[in-house]
C-alpha cells in the first residue's frame, strides 16, 4: 500500500482494497483514509500451489501423464505441455483450475466488499497475474499492483 499511495498520494484519502495472492495463502485488507478496516479484511487457503495441484491433476486425467510439480510454473506461464512432440494447449484447464481454487476467496472478498465499488481494488503477490480475470468477475476494476520492488 505505501508504494503505491507513494506515487498517488490521493490513495491515502480514499478506500482502498488490496488482495494479496501468494503461493499457500491469500490475504486481502481494506485500508481507509490511511487505516485498516480489521472487519473488512480477511484471508483464505487459496494460492498458486493450490492452481498447480489441481493442474497436475487434470493433466494427469486427460493425457495419463504425470508432471513433475516444479514444471507446473512453467505451464502456468505458457499454458501449454509438450508431449510426444505435440503442444497442448491448457488455456482452458488453468482457467477452470483457478476459478475452482478461487471460489472461496472470490466468496469471502463478495461477503466482506460486496462489489467494493467504493474502494480503488489492487491485486498484487506472485498470483496476481494468474487470478486477475477471475477477480475481476466480480470486481471489474481491479488492477494488478505494479511491482516497485522490481525496479
Amino acid at each position: 500500500m505505501f508504494f503505491v499511495a507513494e506515487n498517488n498520494p490521493e490513495l491515502f484519502e480514499e478506500n482502498v482494497g488490496i488482495i494479496d495472492v501468494g503461493t499457500y495463502t491469500t490475504g486481502f485488507s481494506v485500508v481507509e483514509q490511511g487505516r485498516i478496516v480489521a472487519y473488512k479484511s480477511d484471508g483464505c487457503l487459496c494460492g498458486v500451489s493450490q492452481v498447480c495441484d489441481v493442474i497436475q491433476e487434470s493433466i494427469f486425467n486427460l493425457h495419463a501423464f504425470n508432471i513433475d510439480k516444479a514444471k507446473i510454473h512453467k505451464v502456468l506461464l505458457t499454458k501449454q505441455i509438450v508431449l510426444k512432440g505435440q503442444k497442448i494447449d491448457l488455456t482452458e484447464e488453468i482457467r477452470k483450475g483457478v476459478l475452482t481454487v478461487a471460489k472461496p476467496l472470490m466468496a469471502s472478498l463478495q461477503n466482506k466488499w460486496g462489489n467494493a465499488s467504493d474502494m480503488y481494488v489492487y491485486i498484487a503477490g506472485g498470483g496476481a497475474e494468474l487470478f486477475l480475470t477471475q477477480l475481476k468477475s466480480i470486481i471489474p476494476h481491479a488492477v494488478v499492483a505494479k511491482d516497485y520492488f522490481l525496479q
